[in-house]
Protein backbone atom coordinates (compact mmCIF):
# COMPACT_ATOMS: atom_id res chain seq x y z
CA UNK A 1 0.00 0.00 0.00
CA UNK A 2 1.37 3.45 -0.43
CA UNK A 3 2.04 5.81 2.00
CA UNK A 4 -0.38 8.30 2.55
CA UNK A 5 -0.46 12.28 3.19
CA UNK A 6 -1.58 13.77 6.14
CA UNK A 7 -4.07 16.18 4.90
CA UNK A 8 -5.28 16.78 1.34
CA UNK A 9 -6.78 14.67 -1.32
CA UNK A 10 -4.55 11.14 -0.67
CA UNK A 11 -4.81 10.98 2.99
CA UNK A 12 -6.65 8.75 4.74
CA UNK A 13 -9.27 10.94 6.62
CA UNK A 14 -10.56 12.28 2.85
CA UNK A 15 -10.65 8.90 1.87
CA UNK A 16 -12.59 7.77 5.14
CA UNK A 17 -14.87 11.09 4.42
CA UNK A 18 -15.84 10.02 0.64
CA UNK A 19 -16.78 6.25 2.06
CA UNK A 20 -18.74 7.69 4.94
CA UNK A 21 -20.79 10.04 2.54
CA UNK A 22 -20.92 8.29 -0.09
CA UNK A 23 -20.24 4.25 0.55
CA UNK A 24 -21.75 1.52 2.55
CA UNK A 25 -20.88 -1.63 3.82
CA UNK A 26 -23.19 -4.32 2.40
CA UNK A 27 -23.69 -8.28 3.58
CA UNK A 28 -25.03 -11.39 1.66
CA UNK A 29 -25.82 -14.44 2.47
CA UNK A 30 -23.99 -16.20 -0.33
CA UNK A 31 -22.16 -19.45 1.14
CA UNK A 32 -24.24 -22.06 3.06
CA UNK A 33 -25.54 -18.88 4.92
CA UNK A 34 -22.46 -17.35 6.11
CA UNK A 35 -22.49 -13.57 5.85
CA UNK A 36 -20.13 -12.45 2.85
CA UNK A 37 -19.43 -8.44 3.08
CA UNK A 38 -18.56 -6.04 0.65
CA UNK A 39 -17.42 -1.90 0.97
CA UNK A 40 -19.10 -0.29 -2.46
CA UNK A 41 -19.34 3.44 -3.12
CA UNK A 42 -21.36 4.91 -6.41
CA UNK A 43 -21.01 7.71 -7.85
CA UNK A 44 -21.37 9.84 -10.81
CA UNK A 45 -17.98 11.72 -10.35
CA UNK A 46 -15.20 9.48 -12.23
CA UNK A 47 -12.56 11.55 -11.04
CA UNK A 48 -12.94 11.65 -7.02
CA UNK A 49 -13.71 8.11 -7.27
CA UNK A 50 -10.71 7.35 -9.73
CA UNK A 51 -8.26 9.38 -6.74
CA UNK A 52 -10.14 7.46 -3.75
CA UNK A 53 -9.09 4.13 -5.56
CA UNK A 54 -5.62 5.33 -5.94
CA UNK A 55 -5.40 6.54 -2.57
CA UNK A 56 -6.85 2.91 -0.75
CA UNK A 57 -4.92 1.30 -3.57
CA UNK A 58 -7.78 -1.79 -2.71
CA UNK A 59 -10.88 -3.04 -4.34
CA UNK A 60 -12.10 -2.56 -7.72
CA UNK A 61 -13.24 0.72 -9.97
CA UNK A 62 -15.90 -0.44 -12.29
CA UNK A 63 -17.79 1.79 -14.56
CA UNK A 64 -19.41 3.88 -16.55
CA UNK A 65 -22.39 2.52 -15.85
CA UNK A 66 -25.69 4.06 -18.22
CA UNK A 67 -28.77 4.72 -16.63
CA UNK A 68 -32.49 4.50 -18.59
CA UNK A 69 -32.88 7.53 -18.72
CA UNK A 70 -31.04 10.20 -21.14
CA UNK A 71 -31.05 13.34 -18.48
CA UNK A 72 -28.99 10.87 -15.91
CA UNK A 73 -25.20 11.01 -15.69
CA UNK A 74 -22.94 7.91 -16.08
CA UNK A 75 -22.46 6.15 -12.55
CA UNK A 76 -18.87 4.42 -11.58
CA UNK A 77 -18.76 1.63 -8.87
CA UNK A 78 -15.86 1.49 -6.41
CA UNK A 79 -15.91 -2.16 -4.10
CA UNK A 80 -13.99 -4.12 -2.54
CA UNK A 81 -15.18 -7.73 -2.11
CA UNK A 82 -12.30 -10.02 -1.26
CA UNK A 83 -12.17 -10.68 2.27
CA UNK A 84 -8.58 -10.14 2.82
CA UNK A 85 -8.77 -6.92 0.73
CA UNK A 86 -11.90 -5.40 3.27
CA UNK A 87 -10.45 -6.64 6.24
CA UNK A 88 -7.54 -4.79 4.90
CA UNK A 89 -9.20 -1.41 3.93
CA UNK A 90 -12.08 -1.52 7.16
CA UNK A 91 -9.11 -1.26 9.16
CA UNK A 92 -7.68 1.60 7.75
CA UNK A 93 -10.82 3.86 7.68
CA UNK A 94 -12.20 2.44 11.14
CA UNK A 95 -10.70 5.03 13.22
CA UNK A 96 -12.01 7.92 10.37
CA UNK A 97 -15.91 6.47 10.64
CA UNK A 98 -18.77 7.74 12.41
CA UNK A 99 -20.89 5.92 15.08
CA UNK A 100 -23.25 4.10 12.78
CA UNK A 101 -20.38 3.05 10.24
CA UNK A 102 -17.88 1.73 12.94
CA UNK A 103 -20.20 -0.49 14.32
CA UNK A 104 -21.10 -2.11 10.58
CA UNK A 105 -17.65 -2.43 10.14
CA UNK A 106 -16.98 -3.75 13.39
CA UNK A 107 -19.28 -6.08 12.68
CA UNK A 108 -18.34 -7.01 9.64
CA UNK A 109 -14.38 -7.54 10.70
CA UNK A 110 -15.57 -9.87 13.56
CA UNK A 111 -17.09 -12.71 10.85
CA UNK A 112 -14.00 -11.55 8.33
CA UNK A 113 -11.72 -12.38 10.66
CA UNK A 114 -13.56 -15.61 12.14
CA UNK A 115 -13.73 -16.79 8.43
CA UNK A 116 -9.81 -16.03 7.94
CA UNK A 117 -9.13 -17.74 11.64
CA UNK A 118 -10.97 -21.07 10.14
CA UNK A 119 -9.51 -20.90 6.66
CA UNK A 120 -5.83 -20.95 8.19
CA UNK A 121 -6.73 -23.39 10.37
CA UNK A 122 -8.28 -25.83 7.34
CA UNK A 123 -4.97 -24.93 5.60
CA UNK A 124 -2.94 -26.12 8.71
CA UNK A 125 -4.90 -29.49 8.75
CA UNK A 126 -4.45 -30.06 5.53
CA UNK A 127 -0.23 -29.44 5.47
CA UNK A 128 0.16 -31.69 8.76
CA UNK A 129 -2.55 -34.41 7.16
CA UNK A 130 -0.05 -34.34 3.82
CA UNK A 131 2.94 -34.51 5.92
CA UNK A 132 1.57 -37.69 7.82
CA UNK A 133 1.15 -38.99 4.58
CA UNK A 134 4.39 -38.56 3.33
CA UNK A 135 6.02 -39.49 6.70
CA UNK A 136 3.98 -42.96 6.50
CA UNK A 137 5.18 -43.43 2.66
CA UNK A 138 8.54 -42.99 3.83
CA UNK A 139 8.54 -46.40 5.98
Amino acid sequence: MQTLEKTGPKSIDWAAGIFEGEGCINVHSYYKGVPYYEAQIMMTDADVLEEFHNTVDLGHLRGPYYRKREHCKPVYQWSVVKQSELKEFLELILPHLCRRRTEKAREALKVINAKLVAKAKAANAKLVAKAAVEMMMDF
